[in-house]
C-alpha cells in the first residue's frame, strides 16, 4: 500500500469520525470536556424541598452557619448531614440555611421533626447565625450570630412535640406563628428583630427526618 493510498484512508476516517462526533453532539450529549463534568445540584422553584435521602453531607441547596458561638447547650455549632435519625456529633448543634433559593420576607419553613425533640425549622435566617429558631422542646427563640436569645413563642412547650410531628414556622409582617400541623396547635407573637432572611433548619440532638418544605408567602 502506497503513502497516497495511506494518506487517502486517513483523511476518510478523520472524515467519517468528524460526521458521527458533530452528529452525536446534537442529540443531544455534552461533548468534549463538559462530558465529564458533574452536572450542578438543581434546587429547584418554590416550594422548594428536601428529604435528606442519602448520607453525608447536604446538598450544595444548603449552607450551614458559619457562627462561632458557643450554642445553647454548649460545645460548637457543626454541619448537619443527611440520615435523619443519625444524631448529631456530642456537643454540637446544627443550623443550616436554604441558600439554594429566593425567599420574600413572608415566608415559612416546614419540617417533620425525628425520634428526637431538639429539632425545628428556622425563618429569615442568616448563615452568620442570625433568625426565628423554633428549638422543640423550648420554643421559638430570636437567634442573633448563634447565640441563642429570648424566647417569643412557647409554642406549647407544656407538650412537646412528639417524634414525627410537622411543625411549621412562618413569618408574614411582624407576625411570627408556630404551628404543630400534627397536633393542630398553633400561637402567634409580634416581633421586628428580622425583616429578611431565608428559612432553614435547626437541630440540636437529631437532625429533620425526611420532609422540609418551605416557600415565599
Amino acid at each position: 500500500m502506497n503513502k497516497m493510498t495511506l494518506k487517502f484512508l486517513a483523511s476518510m476516517i478523520f472524515a467519517i469520525s468528524t460526521t458521527l462526533l458533530s452528529q452525536f453532539c446534537a442529540i443531544p450529549f455534552p461533548c468534549g470536556a463538559a462530558a465529564l463534568a458533574v452536572a450542578p445540584v438543581s434546587c429547584g422553584s418554590s416550594p422548594y424541598s428536601d428529604n435528606f435521602a442519602g448520607t453525608g453531607p447536604l446538598s450544595s441547596c444548603w449552607t450551614n452557619t458559619t457562627s462561632t458561638a458557643v450554642p445553647a447547650g454548649g460545645g460548637s455549632w457543626g454541619p448537619i448531614s443527611r440520615n435523619a435519625d443519625v444524631a448529631q456529633s456530642f456537643g454540637s448543634e446544627g443550623l443550616a440555611i436554604y441558600t439554594g433559593g429566593t425567599f420574600a420576607a413572608n415566608q415559612y419553613s416546614q419540617v417533620t421533626i425525628p425520634n428526637g425533640t431538639s429539632a425545628g425549622p428556622c425563618i429569615r435566617c442568616t448563615v452568620s447565625g442570625n433568625g426565628y429558631v423554633w428549638v422543640s422542646n423550648s420554643g421559638v427563640h430570636i437567634y442573633t450570630a448563634g447565640t441563642i436569645g429570648n424566647r417569643i413563642l412557647r409554642c406549647n412547650n407544656s407538650n412537646v412535640p412528639n417524634a414525627r410531628d410537622v411543625l411549621y414556622l412562618s413569618a408574614v409582617g411582624s407576625t411570627i406563628t408556630c404551628t404543630d400541623v400534627t397536633s393542630g396547635v398553633t400561637e402567634s407573637a409580634t416581633d421586628t428583630t428580622y425583616s429578611t432572611g431565608s428559612p432553614g433548619i435547626y437541630t440540636g440532638v437529631y437532625r429533620p427526618d425526611s420532609a422540609f418544605s418551605a416557600g415565599s408567602l
